[in-house]
């Protein structure tokens, strides 16, 4: 009996000693610069990601690539790249240079309890190709546009619902209010209703708690899948009678819902298609390219939720944050003013069209700036190359391998943008705005770039034009710090302290 102990804890032992090995000299990637410790484990990532430090990881890579140079490895099988240069090669928009998303950051993928059948978290090329074509139309920017009276009513919803603070006193937080507005705009244009939160006490303060809760198990995910897998599987049974679950769970339900009764009313024989909604969901019903199992009510529930959590929190944090250093900042909110007020003489006037709108540079440049300095998804988007070897200037990245960039690392970068933590819309006008935008990347790039990008520009247009014109409102004990990204658990998360981007209504202007 010992000697077999013996023998088992002698080849365990060399078992780990051949994969440190292989791991840090005779990998693929062992010719990559980068922490000893990250190539060997991916625990590496979750020590600054999980515990002792919490979303952390992201500005750790910042330093990682100060000191290794602008590719380096941070996993067994990961790199990371900071380079705009390279971009086109990571995330290239053609469909001959094939992208699968990765298995190893994806670690949700197939998963019906977290999205992993949706869209957005399928792996492999082609088949995202398919199902997110069933619904790229309905994002598209003629579709935007010709829905745009959707947004204008949920926009004037929020207008008067802010003005009747005024001299109340009333405290609002823009994250909650603006995040409202964005889980109105979204559910109304997916679902044909909406979760009507406007009218709410505390906006959509719940959603947006469950929707930051939410993304910080993707770290734990990606330590642990098939623990975390598992877990998701069971949170029903052993989770039922916990108060913050039980809140999710309902929430949850009240998707659920929507996306059904459009989903019904898309398979509905007796009712002619004109009298039907125009909705998300009747796209991917009625797009012939799907096969029947991708139609059904389960499946398409997996891009309802993403549809929801991506269109209210990253927009709705954006808003909030433009509007912070618009009113932070005295003198660009008084140009602002007078360009708009050369369309909107007064709360009364009619509001333009997103097309009128868009050719205002000042106020295009604020919103663009506001985008950058907003970090929406401000962690890596990880991809992997299966039919073709990559050079990054000499150095070899060998297909299978998981490669990525960051959108905050292009974003906070010195030499692109100058002063890159503080507000300058001008960057974005006049001499070097070609180079500015060319290197805007919070969209994404490529054939997975975010499908929702027309219809954020809208609701960024109307909203800030729309509340500048006739809400008065003044920030009320709230800094920079509270509209800085402080963590990333894959979107940009402001700090967990923070009492909000907080305001008081003035008046009506």
């Amino acid at each position: 009996m010992p000697f077999a102990f013996l023998a088992l804890s002698i080849s365990i032992l060399l078992l780990f000693l051949t994969a440190i090995i292989h791991r840090l000299y005779l990998h693929p990637l062992s010719h990559i610069p980068g922490p000893r410790l990250a190539a060997l484990t991916y625990y590496y990532q979750a020590y600054y990601d999980i515990y002792p430090h919490r979303g952390q990881f992201l500005f750790h890579t910042a330093a990682l690539h100060a000191r290794y140079g602008p590719i380096i490895r941070i996993g067994p099988n990961e790199i990371h790249i900071n380079d705009i240069a390279f971009y086109p090669d990571v995330y290239p928009t053609g469909p001959q240079r094939r992208r699968d998303k990765s298995a190893e950051w994806f670690w949700f993928a197939g998963l019906d309890e977290f999205t992993g059948r949706s869209a957005f978290a399928t792996l492999e090329h082609g088949l995202h190709r398919v199902r997110r074509g069933a619904f790229a139309g309905f994002f598209s920017r003629g579709k935007v546009l010709e829905l745009q009276p959707r947004i204008r009513a949920k926009v004037e919803v929020l207008r008067e619902s802010l003005l009747r603070r005024e001299g109340t006193g009333e405290v609002v937080d823009l994250r909650d209010a603006c995040g409202a507005l964005t889980l109105e705009v979204i559910t109304e244009y997916c679902f044909g209703a909406p979760i009507s939160v406007l009218d709410s006490d505390d906006y959509a303060k719940v959603y947006n708690e469950m929707l930051r809760s939410s993304t910080q198990i993707h770290p734990i995910g990606r330590a642990f899948p098939m623990v975390t897998r598992a877990l998701l599987r069971l949170a029903e049974s052993f989770m039922e009678g916990n108060e913050g679950f039980d809140v999710n769970k309902q929430k949850q339900k009240e998707v659920d819902r929507l996306t059904k009764a459009a989903y019904d009313d898309a398979r509905r024989t007796d009712k002619p298609d004109e009298e039907k909604w125009t909705t998300a969901i009747h796209e991917i019903v009625a797009d012939e390219a799907l096969p029947p199992e991708e139609k059904t009510l389960k499946r398409i529930m997996n891009d309802a939720y993403v549809f929801v959590g991506a269109g209210m929190e990253t927009t709705g944090r954006t808003l909030a944050v433009t509007l912070y250093h618009i009113l932070a900042n005295p003198e660009i909110h008084k140009r602002l003013m007078e360009e708009l007020r050369g369309v909107i003489p007064s709360s009364s006037a009619p509001m333009p069209d997103v097309s009128a709108l868009e050719k205002l540079p000042f106020l295009t440049a604020v919103l663009t700036e506001g985008i950058r300095m907003s970090h929406g998804t401000a962690g890596r988007l990880a991809r992997v190359a299966p039919g073709e070897d990559l050079n990054y200037h000499g150095i070899n990245i060998p297909r299978g391998t998981t490669m990525s960039q960051s959108s905050y690392l292009i974003h906070t970068n010195p030499v692109i943008f100058p002063a890159p933590l503080e507000f300058h819309p001008e960057r974005f006008m006049g001499d070097g705005a070609a180079e500015a935008h060319k290197s805007l990347v919070a969209f994404g790039r490529g054939t997975r770039m975010c499908v929702g990008m027309n219809l954020a520009w809208a609701e960024l247009y109307l909203t800030i034009a729309m509340l500048l014109t006739s809400v008065e409102m003044e920030l009320w004990e709230t800094t920079e710090r509270d509209a800085t990204v402080a963590m990333e658990f894959f979107l940009g998360t402001l700090p967990s302290d923070s009492n909000g981007i907080r305001v008081k209504i003035v008046g009506r202007l």
